[in-house]
């Protein structure tokens, strides 16, 4: 099933010729857009092909796209959480490491108080 695209080439000329654009740079590319938009333009079909899969009448290949998607979603859940336990896990030694200097530093300071109240 062939879907007609609607293009406003008016509409474009005016939204680049507000940005800037003169005129005959601005026809020019509304032009060269209603040649190339048709073209460029993938149906259902040609994303099943594209995907590597026999297109399909009916949305075949959205549903199947669809399936990949959601199956993309889950390994980017599973890598996120794998991640975000080793970011807990070096924070935890992270934590562990500056407990045990601010112990070491509360020692010598410790020490150096009573050193300093023997002199006085």
């Amino acid at each position: 099933m062939v879907r007609a695209v609607i293009f406003d080439s008016h509409r474009f000329m005016k939204n680049l010729k507000r940005g800037g654009f003169t005129e005959p740079q601005a026809e020019a590319l509304a032009r060269e857009w209603v040649i190339l938009l048709p073209e460029t333009l993938a149906t259902t079909a040609d994303i099943g092909v594209a995907a590597g899969r026999p297109a399909a009448p009916g949305g075949a290949a959205e549903v199947s796209i669809c399936g990949d998607i959601e199956a993309a979603k889950v390994t980017i859940s599973d890598a996120i959480g794998e991640a975000g336990s080793a970011i807990e896990s070096q924070i935890e030694a992270l934590r562990r490491d500056l407990l045990k200097w601010m112990g070491w530093a509360l020692v010598a300071q410790t020490v150096l108080i009573v050193a300093l109240l023997r002199l006085l």
